[in-house]
């Protein structure tokens, strides 16, 4: 079963204020914590992290105080352990590798490992069932694609307007597009991560020719993962651009100051979500 978003949305900036996400681990007289590089810290809230930087994130709850919380159970029910990650039967949950990957034209700065896991994605030697007891048959229907979309626009603002950059106008028709390329990014992870990494379409063709406005130029990124019984509207949207903010090549793109609109697609399916978002300048 796969929710589908058809959104007409008016021509209108949008900006919030909503957290960094890179940072590092603080222990203090009282606990963990942990610190997003402006300073701000999560409170009330679950977070996927790989504090040691192996490739494994686990996912920790933090208290109304900002501290992890440890051997306990939390307010939404869950389990965390010694470490404070997240357990389900007495198994840590982990995720790993996420898709993200960005337009064919932008120059990636990556590292030899970083080529690894890109060769190995083109390769399909990568699975989109990326994490470690992903909950089947996860509730989707009370996650809202529509809000999800609108999440990450007002998330992707908020990083530009941090660093003078100009908010996206969200364009109707690219929303249509967005949305189109969710659905085929993830209906392609399922069967071919060749044209997925590529931009390409079910049918081989370009990106491109999902949109149906006029443009100078253009752009996407994708994004996408498994599901957890603990996803909400929130961790979707902050999981997508955690994701982006990580990768140069997506960073630069959803940062580059000659895009003038945007548009977002989000795709929620049984087996996980895909996200699309869609750049252009006139």
């Amino acid at each position: 079963m796969i929710k589908r978003l058809a959104v007409a949305a008016a021509a209108v900036t949008i900006a919030a204020s909503t957290p960094a996400y890179a940072g590092q681990w603080v222990q203090d007289s009282v606990g963990w914590w942990w610190k997003n590089d402006d300073g701000s810290y999560p409170k009330n809230e679950w977070k996927w992290l790989d504090g040691n930087e192996d490739g494994v994130s686990e996912k920790y709850y933090f208290g109304p105080e900002g501290y992890m919380a440890i051997n306990t159970t939390t307010p939404d029910g869950q389990m965390v352990d010694s470490s404070g990650a997240w357990i389900k039967d007495g198994v840590v949950q982990t995720q790993t590798k996420t898709m993200e990957w960005g337009l064919d034209n932008v120059a990636l700065d990556l590292t030899d490992e970083e080529y690894a896991e890109l060769e190995a994605f083109i390769n399909g030697d990568w699975n989109k069932s990326n994490t470690t007891n992903t909950v089947e048959n996860n509730n989707v229907e009370d996650i809202d694609p529509y809000e999800v979309a609108y999440r990450i626009i007002e998330l992707v603002n908020q990083e530009r307007e941090k660093r003078g950059r100009a908010p996206l106008v969200v364009n109707d028709g690219l929303m249509e597009s967005a949305m189109l390329r969710a659905e085929e990014a993830e209906e392609l992870a399922g069967y071919s991560h060749v044209l997925l990494s590529t931009h390409k379409r079910p049918d081989g063709s370009s990106y491109l020719t999902a949109i149906s406005i006029d443009y100078s130029e253009a752009s996407e990124n994708i994004h996408g993962g498994g599901l957890f019984k603990t996803d909400t509207v929130k961790t979707l949207s902050i999981e997508s651009i955690e994701g982006w903010l990580s990768s140069v090549g997506h960073k630069q793109n959803m940062l580059n100051d000659k895009w003038e609109e945007t548009g977002v697609g989000v795709c929620i399916s049984d087996k996980g979500y895909s996200v699309v978002q869609m750049f252009i300048k006139n």
